[in-house]
């Protein structure tokens, strides 16, 4: 049986995913993931997109 998903929203920062889910590109290509939990980036500053790397605390400019 699969896991259930849970979103969870952080205030100014990533969106938390946790369970049984599959992140997939523009192209509807899966994107790598090494973790049953990840942090999604909400802020569009990460240099590891899909993903959060904490650039939404560092105050790093937006840059896309």
């Amino acid at each position: 049986m699969s896991e259930e998903t849970e979103i969870m929203v952080t205030p100014d920062g990533p969106l938390v995913v946790r369970g049984d889910f599959v992140v997939v590109d523009t192209h509807g290509d899966p994107v790598e993931r090494r973790r049953d939990t990840v942090a999604l980036c909400r802020c569009g500053r990460s240099r590891i997109q899909p993903y959060c790397d904490g650039s939404h605390a560092a105050g790093r400019p937006f840059t896309g």
